[in-house]
C-alpha cells in the first residue's frame, strides 16, 4: 500500500495544475480499494494517465506556439528599447564630444554644428517619442503576460498599443517634422498588435477547452 501511495503522490505531482482535482479524486478512489495489489495497479494507471495529460500533443503544440509568439514579441520590445537607448547615446555623445566623435560622423549631421544637430533632434515631437515608448512598453507587457498565460492582459496591452500607434500615425500625417519612425510603416505595428490580440484569444480559448470540468473517472 505504501508503494501505491508513493505512485499516487507522483501522479499528483506530474498532473497539470488545471487537473489537480483529478489527482484528489484518484487518491480517494485508491483508498477505497480493499487489496494492496489492486491499489498498486490502480496507482500505476493513475501515473500513466498523469503523464498522458502532461505530454498531450495539443498542449505541447500550444506551448510551442505560445513560446514562439512570446519570443518574437519580447524580441520586438528589445529592439525598440535598444533603438531608443541608441538615440539617447547619440544625444549624449553630441553634448559631450561635439562633432568630433562617432555621432558627429553620421551623414544626417554633415555640415551641422553640434548645437544644430541637437536642435534638429529636439524638433522630433515629444508626443511621438512618448508614443514610441508606450508602444515599446505594450510589446514588453504583452510578452510578459503571454509568458504567464495572462491572456486578458495581452489583449488589453496590445489593444492599447494599437490605439496609441493609430493616433501616432494620424498625428504624423497631419504635421510635418522629423520623426524617429516614419508613419508609412505604422501599419506594421498595427498588424503586430492585431496578431497579438488574435493569438491571445486563440490561446485563451484553447486553455478553456483543455481545462477539465469534472474529475477524471478511472
Amino acid at each position: 500500500m505504501i508503494l501505491a501511495l508513493l505512485l499516487m503522490r507522483h501522479a499528483a505531482a506530474v498532473m497539470p495544475r488545471a487537473r489537480r482535482e483529478w489527482a484528489a479524486g484518484m487518491h480517494a478512489e485508491m483508498l477505497a480499494i480493499p487489496t494492496p495489489a489492486e491499489a498498486l495497479v490502480f496507482a500505476a494507471g493513475c501515473v500513466f494517465a498523469a503523464y498522458q495529460q502532461r505530454i498531450s500533443p495539443v498542449r505541447i503544440a500550444l506551448a510551442i506556439g505560445r513560446f514562439g509568439v512570446t519570443a518574437v514579441t519580447l524580441l520586438t520590445a528589445g529592439v525598440h528599447i535598444i533603438f531608443l537607448l541608441y538615440w539617447l547615446a547619440i544625444i549624449n555623445d553630441l553634448k559631450t564630444h561635439g562633432m568630433d566623435s562617432w555621432a558627429g560622423k553620421f551623414p544626417i549631421f554633415q555640415g551641422l554644428s553640434a548645437a544644430e544637430a541637437l536642435h534638429y533632434i529636439s524638433l522630433k515631437p515629444s508626443w511621438h517619442v512618448g508614443a514610441l515608448i508606450a508602444i515599446t512598453a505594450a510589446f514588453a507587457i504583452s510578452a510578459c503576460s503571454l509568458a504567464h498565460r495572462r491572456f486578458k492582459a495581452v489583449v488589453v496591452a496590445a489593444g492599447t498599443g494599437l490605439s496609441i500607434n493609430t493616433a501616432n500615425a494620424l498625428a504624423m500625417q497631419a504635421t510635418d517634422g522629423p520623426y524617429l519612425v516614419h508613419h508609412e510603416i505604422a501599419w506594421l505595428y498595427s498588424l503586430a498588435f492585431v496578431l497579438l490580440v488574435l493569438a491571445a484569444l486563440v490561446f485563451r480559448s484553447a486553455d478553456k477547452r483543455l481545462t477539465p470540468s469534472a474529475p477524471l473517472a478511472v
